[in-house]
C-alpha cells in the first residue's frame, strides 16, 4: 500500500470529522445536521430532536424551622417546639452553649413522652439527631444547671432524608 494514500485518506476522514464537528457546534435542537457517511465525503442528514423541557435536578430538601434562635433569657431555661411530618420526619437540633454553666436539654413529644435528656458544657456545642422517622411536634427544653440565664442558640433543620441531617 502507497504512504501517500493512507495519509491522503486520513487527511480527508480528519478533515470530514473535522467539518462535522463544526456543524454541530453551529447548529440549535431541532436543525438538520450534515453528517458524513463515507470517506467519499458523501453526507446525508439527520434531524436532532428538541428536548420539551429542560431536565429537572432535585436536591435535597430541607427545612429550618428554628434558625439561630437565641437562648439568651433572663430565668435560665427556655422551650421551643417545632413540627416533623411525614415529608419531614428527620430532625438535626443544635444548641450552643456560650457560658461557663453547663446546660440540659429535654426533648419531648406532643404526647409527652420523653424522647431523650442530654448536656451540653460550657462554652460548647452540641448535635442532637433522631434515629427513626418521627412525626408530630417536638418540644426542646434547654435549662442551665445553676439557674443562671442563658447564652447561645439553638438551631433546627428537617430533612426529607436521614442523609440530609446528618452533617
Amino acid at each position: 500500500m502507497n504512504i501517500k494514500k493512507v495519509l491522503s485518506g486520513s487527511i480527508v476522514a480528519m478533515s470530514l470529522i473535522l467539518s462535522a464537528g463544526s456543524a454541530l457546534a453551529s447548529s440549535s435542537p431541532g436543525d438538520a445536521i450534515a453528517v458524513p457517511q463515507t470517506i467519499d465525503g458523501s453526507f446525508s442528514t439527520i434531524s436532532v430532536a428538541k428536548p420539551t423541557q429542560p431536565p429537572v435536578i432535585t436536591p435535597m430538601a430541607t427545612y429550618t424551622p428554628i434558625d439561630n434562635e437565641s437562648l439568651t433569657t433572663g430565668n435560665g431555661t427556655k422551650s421551643v417546639y417545632f413540627d416533623t411530618n411525614s415529608t419531614y420526619p428527620w430532625y438535626r437540633i443544635y444548641v450552643s452553649n456560650n457560658s461557663n454553666v453547663k446546660y440540659k436539654i429535654q426533648l419531648s413529644s406532643d404526647n409527652g413522652t420523653d424522647q431523650g435528656s442530654f448536656e451540653v458544657n460550657g462554652n460548647s456545642g452540641t448535635i442532637i439527631r433522631n434515629n427513626n422517622a418521627a412525626t408530630g411536634r417536638r418540644y426542646v427544653s434547654v435549662t442551665s444547671v445553676d439557674g443562671s440565664n442563658l447564652r447561645g442558640i439553638i438551631h433546627v433543620r428537617l430533612g426529607e432524608f436521614k442523609s440530609e441531617v446528618a452533617n
